[in-house]
């Protein structure tokens, strides 16, 4: 009998996303490893405190170390395994020699940037050496194959349909947001102007709003009473999910570096069957005009948040169509069908 595929996930430790790929290769009969590695909480000791300390002292020495240890892994996994599938969801801490040795083993090398390229530097240096290569920020493809006559392929975000699924629950939350605000004092202030503007509906907003460095914030969040707004927390995928299913609104607002991709939240709401409304991407408004409502600018959006809660039914129709083309196109289940078939594993 045919020993079953096997394919080794790794990635950086981001809320579940190597978890939900890992699953979609289930779905699709293989057998799954994950190595995870951290990007921001590099573990030196294992108390947090001890290493915020030694990493604030000592950073490059540290993220050397730690990179040694990842190295060290992924090369004493597939000696162990036997291991002929690597996918790699960005490439931070992998050097040339590891990935140098596991070709000679006979492995196919697949990279998943979900990040852009060209923010993450060893992952840049070493494009090269894989077998393939997917983007999920289609600006790169051409930027790659001009700068550096490297093949690429386009494969955008999507959800996992295993945490962001169909409740059916009640529809309590006018307003929510889930996102960063901590070097994007814009949306500060565009979510000041809606709390002000529906003073009297249920609005959530979850991400850390309460910075040292901005004091101006505590006021707001102590006195202002916009700790009812600003929950000043994150929330896991589960949560996430649970949020979007209780909410009337979702607002969806990307990052300054999006230009041809989208957010994988974009996918996330539909995925939940809930109304989603987005900022003004290009590449959402070439692909997916019918299923979401675009704004703007934050006139338009306190404008269409306004029609939209007083109109159920158009929501709905909205949020119908969405799903139903969502759901089939834009699993993490229908990307590795894709990988699969290009990398022909």
């Amino acid at each position: 009998e045919m020993s079953k595929k096997e394919v080794l996930i790794v990635g950086p430790n981001f809320y579940g996303y190597n978890e939900s790929v890992a699953k979609a290769f289930q779905v699709k009969g293989f057998k799954t490893n994950i190595i995870n590695f951290e990007e921001e909480n590099i573990p030196v000791t294992g108390n947090k405190l001890v290493d915020k300390f030694l990493l604030k002292a000592k950073r490059e020495y540290y993220v050397n170390e730690y990179g040694k240890k990842v190295n060290q892994e992924i090369i004493d996994f597939v000696d162990k395994n036997n291991i002929k599938n690597i996918v790699v969801i960005k490439g931070s801490y992998i050097t040339r020699e590891t990935l140098e040795y596991i070709k000679k083993k006979g492995c196919k090398l697949i990279m998943w940037m979900m990040d852009s390229v060209y923010r993450e530097s060893q992952s840049m240096d070493t494009l090269e050496l894989y077998d393939f290569r997917f983007m999920f920020e289609k600006t790169d493809i051409k930027k790659l194959q001009e700068t550096k006559n490297i093949d690429s392929y386009f494969l955008p975000l999507c959800y996992d349909n295993f945490v962001y699924d169909v409740k059916g629950i009640k529809r309590s939350i006018d307003i929510s947001f889930v996102g960063s605000f901590a070097n994007y004092e814009h949306r500060v202030i565009l979510f000041e102007k809606i709390i002000e503007e529906f003073k009297y509906c249920n609005i959530e907003i979850y991400g850390k709003y309460l910075m040292p460095s901005k004091p101006k914030r505590y006021i707001k969040y102590y006195l202002k009473g916009y700790r009812k707004y600003f929950k000043n927390r994150f929330l896991s995928p589960k949560e996430v999910s649970n949020l979007y299913s209780r909410s009337k609104i979702c607002i969806n607002i990307h990052n300054k570096q999006s230009k041809e991709g989208c957010n994988p939240r974009f996918f996330e709401i539909i995925g939940t069957k809930s109304f989603e409304l987005v900022d003004n991407i290009e590449y959402i408004q070439k692909n997916f005009n019918d299923y979401t409502v675009i704004y703007k600018d934050t006139d338009d959006l306190i404008n269409k948040i306004r029609f939209y809660l007083k109109h159920e039914q158009d929501r709905e129709c909205i949020i119908d169509k969405g799903y139903e083309y969502i759901s089939q196109n834009h699993t993490f289940i229908n990307r590795i069908e894709e990988i699969i078939s290009i990398c022909d594993i």
